[in-house]
């Protein structure tokens, strides 16, 4: 499914979870509930298209990924973004 307002955005859903596929310019996200799966699909993609792996993203289009495994956080900021804007 692509997502209705993004057309740069496309995701899966599973019966155990979701994958999500982000593409901007010439970068791509990849999100999922499952490590496996991740794995499976990036070898898909290299076997296809000339590709770099940067292993997890911190930061994409201005805005800082905040990962806390222990306590199951994922969140965005957009801090920098927003500096750079007021300034």
């Amino acid at each position: 499914m692509i997502i209705k307002d993004n057309h740069c955005m496309y995701v899966k859903r599973y019966n155990k979870g979701f994958f999500i596929v982000s593409l901007y310019i010439n970068d791509i996200l990849i999100a999922r509930n499952d490590k496996e799966m991740i794995v499976i699909k990036k070898l898909l993609l290299f076997s296809n298209f000339e590709m770099k792996d940067v292993d997890k993203a911190n930061y994409v289009i201005d805005t800082k990924i905040i990962r806390d495994q222990p306590e199951r956080f994922l969140g965005l900021s957009q801090k920098t973004y927003m500096k750079k804007i007021l300034e």
